[in-house]
């Protein structure tokens, strides 16, 4: 199961009342350094053990957390955890053990709540995007797919072009025209072939008149498989007027472009796409930070601030949650209604008393994925102390209620 559809499922498990244990620990690619692992691991659970005596708890909630920390610290023994990260999740009263793959280090964390942690699952995933690179000229065009922090080769395209193109018309000459006349011809060619090939890259569900397999590194992947950004490499001002080939809602994929692509050593190739990329996430990133602290200052549709995103997603309001990795806070939670808060006992909305969350944000995060908004992790800084997370909205919030 990937991270992606692990996080689907996760945010659906609703809390009865019984513990689930969220462990996150980061796996090394050196084997030797597997000891290291076990420490770790065996160091968070052993701050669960005064839990499994916790007279608050149930007894089926107290047999449940042991019988977890057992299954856990057997499942690091077996040594099938793959590098960067995991994500492990256990409930033996649920019967609930999920061991998800993460594709980047999370930190070693552990906690315990009603329902699973995902946050660490969902800030990986908004950097887990399928980027496709293509390098090209006139008449050769390379396509990379890059994702998790791999290049490799997905195919080529090759079109006839000119072995003379200075070609003038011998001794007499008079040929320049139509010489340049036939190259702009060719490459239009050539770049609408590879255009093409791009948009079933992209949108692979589209009927598309021409067929393709894609295959990475001799391997055929999926058909369905789709990318999610776009870097155009150039040789030299060989091929300007490309992009203009792109068809819309390809030209909307593009992160940016750069020349000269150094072929000839891939990993100077990949150091040219991280940079794009880089400066795509942070251009990003400053146009939704800056645009929902606009809108807010104009009384539009945008929040900043814990409280106000609290109230946005319990009126299911929210399209896009901008928050910090540090953003976190104890709070309240209605499993009746979904209010979310942070204090109180009794629900101002369904009168229900509320349930005590050790992360709200966490849940924040959860309530916004249900309800089919998006959800992205910014930098440090990027927003003003006191109004993170912020969150541009669907509508206008109706008023608050009245805390019971």
């Amino acid at each position: 199961m990937t991270a992606a559809q692990a996080l689907n499922d996760l945010i659906r498990v609703g809390a009865d009342g019984r513990p689930i244990v969220s462990l996150y620990a980061v796996v090394p690619v050196d084997p030797k350094d597997e000891k290291g692992v076990r420490s770790r691991v065996n160091g968070l659970l052993d701050e669960l053990d005064p839990l499994t005596e916790d007279e608050s708890l149930d007894r089926e909630a107290r047999l449940s957390l042991r019988e977890d920390i057992v299954r856990l610290r057997r499942a690091v023994l077996e040594e099938h955890w793959k590098p960067p990260g995991m994500a492990v999740f256990a409930s033996s009263a649920r019967d609930l053990f999920e061991e998800v793959p993460l594709s980047e280090e999370p930190g070693d964390r552990v906690l315990v709540d009603a329902t699973p942690w995902v946050r660490p699952i969902a800030t990986a995933l908004d950097k887990d995007y399928r980027a496709c690179a293509v390098t090209l000229d006139r008449g050769r065009a390379v396509f990379w797919e890059y994702q998790d922090d791999q290049l490799a080769q997905i195919e080529e395209v090759d079109d006839p072009v000119l072995r003379n193109a200075d070609y003038t018309g011998g001794r007499f000459g008079g040929r320049e025209n139509a010489t340049h006349h036939k190259v702009q011809e060719l490459a239009k060619k050539h770049f609408r072939r590879v255009a093409d090939r791009l948009e079933h890259l992209f949108f692979p569900e589209l009927d598309h008149e021409a067929q393709y397999q894609t295959v990475v590194e001799g391997v055929p992947v999926p058909a369905g498989r789709r990318f999610d950004v776009l870097v155009v490499a150039e040789h030299g001002d060989e091929v300007s007027g490309f992009v203009d080939e792109l068809p819309d809602r390809v030209r909307e994929k593009l992160a940016g472009t750069f020349t000269d692509p150094s072929l000839d050593d891939r990993g100077a190739l990949k150091a040219q796409v991280d940079t794009v990329l880089d400066r795509w996430e942070h251009d990003r990133e400053r146009r939704e930070v800056e645009h929902v602290l606009e809108i807010e200052a104009m009384g539009g549709w945008g929040v900043t601030g814990l409280h106000k995103c609290l109230w946005a997603a319990s009126s299911k309001g929210i399209e896009t949650l901008l928050l910090r990795e540090s953003d976190q806070a104890p709070g309240v939670v209605c499993d009746v209604c979904g209010w979310l808060g942070e204090r109180g006992d009794i629900c101002p909305v369904s009168g229900d008393r509320l349930r005590q969350a050790p992360d709200i944000v966490d849940q924040l995060l959860q309530s916004v994925l249900r309800d089919s908004g998006e959800v992205r992790t910014v930098e440090e800084g990027s927003l003003p102390e006191g109004r993170s997370p912020a969150a541009h909205l669907r509508f206008p919030l109706p008023p608050e209620p009245t805390p019971a």
